[in-house]
């Protein structure tokens, strides 16, 4: 079952308990519900990480009882940890973030699309995401070059700079050139570019 399915059965399940909750979220389930990204094999069991605010233990402890019902993992939605939210570039909370879910109970969001791509550099520098995971949330060169000082600033090893230019060379690049297979990401970041536009449309 997608994730959307399941995070909508949760919603009225929470809305039949008397609780909610609003949260954002990042990563792989956020670009998901954002129809940026389609789940592998892998991601068929759903991990629903809420980085801020804090999850209420009664949501905690309703998801587990939903996860008992449904044959879902326990743990399925988490929290997903105070040190991301310090990783997360500055000024996100004054940024547009995009809604991702919006129920009776449950209201999620992602961040805005600045820090989206930020994050998922981030992650190919710390070798958490390939060159095409980059390239498929439809990446502009402009995006590369606001994303630079963020990337700086994570680490103060002396090498850092330089793996920094590399990778963002790298991407620039890619950009360009065809390679076996890139029709494919060509496909994955038309389809986040149409996902990007409904989402401006949406605010």
């Amino acid at each position: 079952m997608r994730i959307r399915e399941i995070i909508g059965d949760f919603d009225r399940y929470l809305a039949a308990c008397g609780h909610s909750f609003e949260g954002l979220l990042v990563g792989r389930t956020a670009l998901e519900l954002l129809g940026i990204q389609t789940p592998t094999r892998k991601d068929l069991e759903p991990a629903v990480e809420v980085v801020y605010p804090e999850l209420p233990e009664v949501v905690l402890e309703a998801a587990e009882d939903f996860a008992l019902a449904r044959a879902l993992s326990p743990g399925w939605l988490r929290p997903c940890g105070a040190e991301l939210v310090t990783r997360l570039p500055k000024g996100w909370t004054r940024r547009m973030r995009l809604t991702t879910f919006a129920g009776r109970a449950i209201f999620l969001h992602s961040l805005a699309r600045p820090d989206i791509i930020a994050g998922r550099l981030l992650a190919y520098l710390e070798g958490a995401a390939t060159l095409e995971q980059c390239l498929v949330l439809g990446i502009l060169p402009g995006d590369l070059q606001r994303s630079r000082d963020y990337l700086l600033e994570q680490h103060c090893e002396h090498s850092w700079e330089e793996k920094v230019e590399r990778a963002l060379h790298a991407v620039d690049h890619a950009l360009y050139v065809n390679q076996p297979g890139r029709h494919v990401v060509g496909e994955l970041r038309e389809a986040a570019s149409l996902a990007w536009a409904q989402q401006r449309s949406l605010m």
